[in-house]
């Protein structure tokens, strides 16, 4: 393939003791095209997913042209997929020196941070990029969701609206802004977003099934269930809904109905230990006191770490006449941080 790019001229210092001469490199058409013929080799590797070999290329294109800009975003992505996190970081930082437009690199760097969960340097690259370039919607939105993620719910809130402000058309940022605004307590407004998300894309069960949650927030548990009904008429396999949707008819006492959610979540994901737990619990409220020890039983061998099945089985095994066995529960739960395990320490075990 012949090259379309210009020869380019370098210059080049170089120092020996106190002695400076200037030298002039020139890039050949050839070298150029045999640069260009190591990027889409890398390209072609990085997309096949062989990343070592990928960076082996693209590190020689860059080494025989290092003003081919394209090859260091594409260098630090296949670095990253090879688990070189480090390298791709120093990639982008020698490319942010190269280019013009700076923002770009550094919202490159914000994003493999946000990749490797380190939102705290994220967030320090995408105020850099911002800095450049302060009408980026993807830099505001990823700075939003690494903001979300340190649980800096009113930051994030912020960014989201921004977001927002730049681009109308997005239901994602709706949806997160609206999970932000949940967290904050404010579910009326977290609502207004998530109607706006399901306005812009209706197919989206996520969107429900978080319209739903604040709803139940709110108490208004038959809203919940008529936004739990359309998301599986959405996604049917959207096990988590089924736990959901159960969790709200335990709060209308249909616990008939609630057994029959939390069983159809299990058959789809038997490792769901919330479901094992909650099901126990409606068990518990039927009355059905050994159905709810099996169940509370089974969460805790999924997760031994989760507090509420301790609580609840310590609820049953009271009503079942067995105090030393609910006051061992109990004393679990309370070492789990459920505080009210304490108080039925407090009265029950003394």
């Amino acid at each position: 393939m012949k090259s379309s790019l210009l020869t380019i001229l370098i210059t080049v210092a170089f120092t020996s003791g106190l002695l400076a001469q200037n030298k002039m490199i020139v890039i050949s058409p050839k070298e150029t095209q045999r640069a260009e013929r190591m990027y889409n080799s890398g390209l072609e590797k990085f997309k096949a997913k062989s990343y070592a070999t990928a960076v082996s290329n693209l590190q020689e294109s860059i080494k025989i042209n290092e003003n081919l800009l394209a090859a260091y975003p594409l260098l630090a992505k296949a670095q990253q997929a090879n688990k070189q996190v480090n390298d791709a970081v120093k990639t982008l930082l020698t490319y942010a020196e190269k280019i013009k437009g700076k923002d770009t690199a550094y919202y490159l760097l914000a994003k493999v941070y946000f990749d490797e969960h380190n939102y705290k340097d994220a967030v320090m690259y995408a105020n850099k990029a911002l800095e450049y370039n302060k009408s980026d919607f993807k830099t505001h939105y990823l700075r939003g969701l690494s903001n979300y993620h340190t649980d800096n719910y009113v930051d994030a809130i912020g960014d989201f609206t921004n977001a927002i402000s730049l681009n109308n058309a997005v239901a994602q940022v709706y949806n997160d802004r609206g999970s932000s605004l949940r967290k904050v307590g404010k579910y009326p407004e977290a609502i207004q977003d998530y109607d706006a998300a399901i306005r812009v894309d209706g197919k989206n069960a996520a969107y429900y099934n978080n319209r739903a949650a604040a709803k139940v927030l709110l108490e208004d548990f038959d809203g919940a269930i008529n936004d739990y009904n359309q998301a599986l008429e959405v996604d049917p396999d959207y096990y988590q809904v089924y736990n959901n949707r159960g969790f709200a008819k335990t709060r209308l006492m249909d616990y008939e109905g609630a057994v029959a959610d939390f069983s159809k979540c299990i058959s789809m994901k038997s490792t769901y230990y919330q479901a094992y737990s909650n099901r126990g619990y409606a068990y518990y409220k039927l009355k059905k006191y050994n159905e709810a020890v099996n169940d509370f039983n089974a969460a805790i061998r999924i997760n031994d770490r989760y507090g509420e099945a301790y609580l609840h089985r310590a609820n049953t095994k009271e009503m079942m006449r067995n105090p030393e066995g609910a006051c061992q529960d109990w004393q679990k739960a309370a070492e789990l941080g459920i505080e009210k395990a304490t108080e039925y320490i407090n009265n029950q075990c003394k």
